[in-house]
């Protein structure tokens, strides 16, 4: 599956191949590496690499920062809503999950473990350990426009961001960054409340109460996180 789509550029821009650059590594567990530009010749019809040149630090630097403008985020299949830069977001469609409490409030703590009915989210995994998680009214797959609300989850700050404890970047390894963000999340502790208001309407008890007692989550509940789907993946 390619979740990373085909790249074509607007209209009004004319681009044609001017130099590559072409990384050397060692296939051992030093795993040095050296990088080499090559002027292209096109001269034949066919692109050429002409002999390269060694690079260092700082002229890599300059080809990175030659790029103006990011590529335009894309929006890939069913399950992987979104891939830009370093960004990888993926939607959860609404059902019922239990959870870990291990909070100061004994209240909480008795839906420990209790299924309860959740919406369905947006993951986005940026960066390293930074997984940030939102909330959809409707379930279904998010689009671009789709507006986002505070998940009403605890261990989320106000703008989505997972508390991650003291993880370590483990999901190098992983096969399925979705999976293992995943579980990542469902499978950890809730200990605190986040800063944001995560219930539009009476106690987060009560909603809680009634996330373990109703069949599907209550929409009307949610609180607008004020941006779109695309500002989430976009954002600084």
């Amino acid at each position: 599956m390619n979740l990373f789509g085909k790249y074509e550029a607007p209209d009004a821009v004319n681009l044609s191949p001017r130099q590559a650059v072409v990384f050397y590594q060692s296939g051992d567990s030093s795993r040095q590496a050296v990088a080499t530009a090559h002027d292209i010749d096109t001269a034949s019809g066919q692109v050429r690499l002409k002999p390269g040149r060694l690079m260092n630090f700082r002229a890599l630097r300059e080809h990175l920062e030659s790029f103006t403008e990011p590529l335009p985020p894309i929006y890939p299949t069913e399950r992987c809503v979104g891939v830009y830069q370093d960004r990888l977001a993926w939607w959860v469609p609404a059902g019922k999950r239990a959870f870990f409490w291990q909070t100061q409030e004994e209240a909480m703590n008795r839906f420990d473990r209790v299924p309860l009915a959740c919406p369905a989210l947006v993951l986005v995994k940026r960066g390293q350990n930074d997984l940030r998680i939102f909330a959809l009214k409707e379930n279904t797959r998010p689009v671009a426009s789709t507006k986002l609300y505070h998940a009403p989850f605890y261990n989320l700050d106000d703008d989505g961001k997972m508390c991650t404890g003291t993880l370590q970047e483990a999901s190098r390894k992983e096969k399925n960054l979705c999976e293992f963000w995943e579980r990542f999340f469902f499978h950890s502790a809730f200990t605190h409340a986040g800063e944001g208001s995560l219930v539009r309407k009476g106690t987060y008890l009560d909603l809680v109460k009634k996330m373990a007692t109703a069949d599907v989550f209550p929409a009307q509940q949610l609180v607008p996180a004020n941006r779109t789907f695309e500002q989430a993946l976009m954002a600084k």
